[in-house]
C-alpha cells in the first residue's frame, strides 16, 4: 500500500485533534496541545507526522527530535514527561481485514522510515506504542528491538459499585477504616499543584529516585486541559495537606496519572482512599476503562493489583547504532541532572 508520511500543517493541522479522536489507538497525550506543551518542556522539536493514503488520513505518528552535537535521537514520547506511551494511532484500523491491516502496517512503516531517514537522520530511535497495537512486526523487520511493557486497567462499564466489590477484602476493610479518620477530599485548584509535586518529588527522594518534571509542566497540563481533561484530588489532616494526585480524563479513559501522600500517614492507606476516589469520579462521568497507569515495576504491582484490573500490554521498540547506544544512555544522564 502507497503511504505518504509527512508533517501535518494547514488543515491537516487543524484536524489533528479530530483524527486523534477517531482513531481507537488515539490519547489525550496526542492531542497537539499536549504535544505542543511537551514539546517545550522537553527542549526537542516536535514533528506531528501524519500518513495519508489516496488523499485519505489514516494514521499520526508524532515525534520528538533531539540533537545534542553530533547525536542526534528521536522519541515518541520524550523522555521525562511523565507520557506513559505515544507512538502511532491509526485511523479505522480496526475495522480492516487482517490482510489490509498488514499490507497498511507495512507502507506506513516504510513510509516512515523513509521520511526519518531522508528528512532528519538519527543514531537512536526510541517508540513507545499503546495499548491495542499488538502487531509488532514491522517495526521488528525494520530492525528494531521489540520490548514488552504493561499497564493495569480497570473495567468501569460495570459501575462503581461493582468495582467495588470486586476488590480485594482487605483493600475495602482498608478504605473503610481511612475514610472513618479526620480526612478532607477536595478537588484541587492551580495553587495546589506545586505543593502536590513536592509530596510526589519527596516520594521519589526516599526511594533514591529523581522526580525531575517540573511544576510548570503541570501547570502549563492544568491551564490547557482542567476542568474537563485534567483534575486534582487532596485531601487534608488537620487542616495540612497530605496527599494529592492528578488525573487526566479523555474519551472513554480516565488515567492515575502522578500521585503520593505524605510520609506520616501512609499508614492509613490514604494513598488508596484517594484513588477509590477517582475511580467514582470517573465512572461518574461515564468512563469505561480506568487506568492505574504502569504495571512495570515490582514494587508498584503489588499495590496495584489488589484493585483486581486486568492486565494491558504495549511495546517499546528501539533501534540505534553504536553511537546511537551511547546517545541513549547520555541523554538520559543528561536530563537526570
Amino acid at each position: 500500500m502507497s503511504i505518504e508520511i509527512e508533517v501535518a500543517d494547514g488543515t491537516h493541522l487543524e484536524k489533528w485533534n479530530e483524527y486523534v479522536e477517531k482513531s481507537q489507538h488515539g490519547t489525550i497525550f496526542h492531542t497537539i496541545e499536549w504535544l505542543k506543551i511537551a514539546e517545550k518542556h522537553s527542549k526537542s522539536k516536535l514533528y506531528p507526522l501524519i500518513g495519508t493514503h489516496g488523499g485519505e488520513v489514516i494514521g499520526l505518528f508524532p515525534i520528538f527530535y533531539v540533537k545534542k552535537g553530533i547525536l542526534r535521537m528521536i522519541f515518541s514520547p520524550p523522555p521525562k514527561m511523565g507520557i506513559p506511551y505515544l507512538g502511532p494511532a491509526f485511523i479505522n484500523y480496526d475495522k480492516l481485514k487482517q490482510n489490509k491491516k498488514e499490507e497498511m502496517l507495512e507502507g506506513f512503516q516504510e513510509s516512515f522510515e523513509k521520511f526519518i531517514g531522508a528528512r532528519l537522520g538519527y543514531n537512536y530511535i526510541s517508540v513507545m506504542t499503546c495499548p491495542g497495537i499488538s502487531d509488532m512486526r514491522f517495526f521488528k523487520w525494520a530492525g528494531y528491538e521489540i520490548q514488552p511493557q504493561y499497564t493495569y486497567s480497570i473495567d468501569l462499564s460495570g459501575g462503581a459499585e461493582f468495582v467495588w466489590n470486586n476488590f480485594k477484602k482487605s483493600l475495602r476493610n482498608d478504605i473503610k477504616r481511612a475514610e472513618r479518620t479526620e480526612i478532607c477530599i477536595e478537588h484541587g485548584k492551580r495553587q495546589d499543584i506545586p505543593a502536590v509535586c513536592e509530596i510526589i518529588k519527596k516520594r521519589f527522594e526516599e526511594q533514591k529516585m529523581k522526580f525531575n518534571i517540573k511544576d510548570g509542566y503541570f501547570l502549563d497540563i492544568y491551564d490547557e486541559f482542567a476542568p474537563r481533561f485534567f483534575d486534582i484530588l487532596k485531601f487534608k489532616m488537620d487542616s495540612k495537606m497530605a496527599g494529592g494526585m492528578f488525573f487526566l480524563s479523555y474519551g472513554k479513559n480516565t488515567y492515575h496519572w502522578q500521585g503520593a501522600v505524605k510520609r506520616e500517614h501512609r499508614g492509613l492507606a490514604l494513598a488508596d482512599v484517594l484513588l477509590w476516589s477517582s475511580i467514582k469520579l470517573a465512572a461518574q462521568k461515564r468512563a469505561e476503562r480506568y487506568e492505574l497507569v504502569g504495571a512495570n515495576t515490582k514494587r508498584l504491582s503489588a499495590f496495584k493489583s489488589k484493585y483486581n484490573p486486568g492486565l494491558d500490554m504495549y511495546f517499546l521498540a528501539k533501534k540505534g547504532d553504536a553511537l546511537g547506544r551511547l546517545a541513549e544512555k547520555a541523554y538520559l544522564r543528561l536530563v537526570k541532572r
